[in-house]
């Protein structure tokens, strides 16, 4: 009973998604923000004599509700059945702005039908703009205006925000990083007393030691840096890729002198660390 309540309870929210109401428009090509991901383009302007009108689906609301390439929908328009049937997802890239929609006709279907016409203009001057807008709400009294630029600035204001808070959060762990890596070289230092000592007896002296060490932790520190570097490459690749759509970037610049100054300031750092070790002589281990 309680599987047969839990099939029903999806099965209703199922028919409750399938038969919402939902924004339409129809198009003859797609614009440069859509791309057709499966399935086929419109074949050619619709005809009376054609069963099913052609629709074209946005690939993630597709998904959400559980549409395939070739399933058959009804639409009522204005109290007119429209039988369609599916012949390709595309992905769309809503961050553009511009006017998109869920479900596309093939043009011929709903052109007669009443509409609302959905425009945009170019970045104009600000002073320009706002004379457009003036003039025309005073010639045409139903069209409303909208200024994205003023959500634009908004957003990016958000953003800078946000670049800063992540700024601040990568320098206070990039310094935790560094008081981290000076006590574990000290530590390991200390615990290679008598390690170090006993090649000094031997002949080795306070320079090459050095030298050993700092080629030690560079190799260490540079090994460390690039598989950072290339970590997060894929990570913000992955993230522009299926989570914003947007195109990817690198910059070279960047990781290039992020894997050239990490390895010198950890090499500067374990110096600091192991100076007080390699400026002993053995005796001192002798009087313990």
């Amino acid at each position: 009973m309680e599987s047969e309540a839990l099939r029903t309870r999806e099965e209703d929210q199922e028919a409750r998604t399938r038969n919402r109401g939902v924004n339409l428009s129809y198009r003859d090509q797609l614009s440069d923000t859509e791309t057709i991901v499966e399935g086929r383009p419109f074949s050619k302007e619709y005809s009376p004599d054609q069963e099913y009108a052609e629709i074209s689906v946005e690939l993630r609301f597709a998904d959400r509700i559980g549409l395939k390439i070739g399933d058959r929908l009804l639409f009522d328009v204005q109290g007119v059945g429209i039988p369609a049937e599916i012949v390709n997802f595309r992905r769309v890239k809503w961050t553009s702005f511009q006017p998109n929609f869920f479900i596309l006709f093939q043009s011929g279907v709903l052109n007669e039908a009443p509409k609302t016409f959905i425009g945009i203009l170019p970045h104009l001057e600000a002073s320009f703009t706002q004379r457009v807008m003036s003039d025309l709400v005073q010639k045409f009294g139903n069209i409303s205006m909208v200024d994205v630029s003023r959500l634009i600035k908004s957003i990016l204001k958000l953003a800078e925000q946000m670049s800063w808070s992540l700024e601040l959060m990568a320098a206070l762990a990039f310094l935790a990083g560094y008081i981290v890596l000076y006590s574990i070289v000290r530590s390991q230092v200390r615990q290679r007393r008598w390690e170090l000592n006993m090649l000094k007896i031997l002949g080795a002296g306070a320079g090459s030691l050095r030298v050993y060490l700092l080629n030690e932790f560079l190799i260490l520190s540079l090994a460390a840096s690039v598989f950072g570097v290339g970590l997060s490459f894929l990570v913000s690749g992955l993230m522009m890729k299926f989570i914003f759509e947007a195109p990817i970037v690198f910059s070279f610049w960047w990781a290039g002198a992020s894997v050239l100054m990490v390895p010198i300031l950890a090499s500067a750092v374990s110096y600091w660390a192991s100076r007080t070790v390699l400026n002993e002589t053995p005796a001192v281990l002798l009087r313990e």
